[in-house]
């Protein structure tokens, strides 16, 4: 397939910069950039992953939320400490 796209000047030029720091022209660079926006799940795949392995596993709705609370505060613990670290 080959398209055409016009892009902002302001794009061009960080698309540019990226491409020199990564050493590969800025054609090579835009097309590997969005192969890998294309090949990332979008928000529905990923909740239907995750919404079938909840399903399979058998864990009730509670079992979950639980879960999200405790890991949401280790997470909160662990930026706590490292800001008292600081």
């Amino acid at each position: 397939m080959s398209a055409t796209i016009t892009l902002p000047a302001e794009l061009e030029i960080l698309l540019t910069k990226k491409a020199a720091v990564e050493g590969v022209n800025v054609e090579q660079y835009a097309i590997d950039a969005l192969r890998r926006v294309a090949e990332m799940p979008t928000i529905s795949e990923l909740f239907a992953e995750v919404g079938a392995a909840f399903e399979a596993s058998g864990r009730t709705d509670e079992e979950l939320q639980h879960d999200i609370e405790q890991a949401l505060d280790e997470v909160r613990a662990e930026r706590s400490a490292k800001q008292i670290d600081e």
